[in-house]
């Protein structure tokens, strides 16, 4: 989902000006047209900014009707995150991940308040998750959530529960068939439907998942001092701080 527009727009920039052809591993490319890709994507995640930006509002104001201050709690929440605008400039599947699984949490509550079964919000909620798996692998995990979440309503009201739980199974089919080609592609050709490029995971022993939690690096204030990935190598919170808060790379002091 990310690349394919980004694609299209090559082919056209290809077929009209393609400018010098250099050769690029075992095929050809027009670095003029890279280029001019990489902007056509970025301008891409700026829209998608400003529609995430607005469904988060959005979904304020379903949560809690004229409540101004979430929404303003939102916004500076988001205007606080220093991942936020690494993500959206790059070239990624992470914004679309991030717009549509916003899409899909509106659309979800929508459901949820609908007093029967309604089909165009099974719909649209079906091509929301297919574009949604299509982005990231891991988007795939909002499926669990929206189990739990029928379970939830079934277990207070029963004959709600069932309902909620037949157009969630409805939603996750239309998905499939939107996004499910891909994953099947994944399997034919590399016989997982997962990560197939990387090697096996090794899983840490108790002791080694102990020290992964237990490392800080706020001792002697590492962890502001250079919020950097590479340098809290075997720290699970650290890396999760840099990551959110850092930057992902590099050796020198912030």
């Amino acid at each position: 989902m990310p690349f394919l527009l980004p694609s299209l727009f090559n082919s056209v920039c290809t077929a009209n000006d393609p400018g010098p052809l250099q050769q690029f591993s075992d095929f050809y490319i027009s670095w003029t047209c890279r280029t001019n890709d990489g902007k056509f994507a970025q301008a891409l995640n700026l829209l998608l900014s400003i529609g995430t930006t607005l469904l988060l509002l959005l979904l304020a104001q379903l949560l809690k009707l004229g409540n101004r201050a979430l929404k303003l709690s939102t916004l500076i929440l988001l205007a606080n995150l220093t991942v936020y605008y690494r993500t959206f400039a790059q070239v990624r599947g992470k914004p679309h991940v991030t717009f549509f699984t916003a899409l899909s949490a509106i659309l979800i509550l929508h459901t949820l308040k609908s007093s029967s079964f309604h089909w165009k919000l099974v719909i649209g909620t079906g091509f929301s998750l297919g574009s949604l798996i299509l982005s990231r692998q891991w988007g795939s995990f909002i499926y669990p959530a929206m189990g739990l979440l029928a379970v939830l309503i079934y277990l207070r009201d029963h004959p709600r529960g069932r309902s909620i739980f037949r157009q969630f199974v409805v939603s996750g089919l239309i998905s499939l068939l939107i996004g499910g080609f891909f994953y099947v592609h994944l399997y034919k050709d590399y016989g997982s439907f997962t990560a197939f490029n990387i090697h096996k995971t090794v899983y840490p022993s108790p002791q080694q998942a102990y020290l992964l939690l237990r490392k800080t690096h706020s001792s002697h204030f590492e962890l502001f001092r250079e919020p950097v990935r590479a340098a809290f190598s075997g720290a699970m919170l650290p890396i999760l701080c840099s990551e959110t808060w850092g930057i992902t790379g590099g050796t020198s002091h912030s």
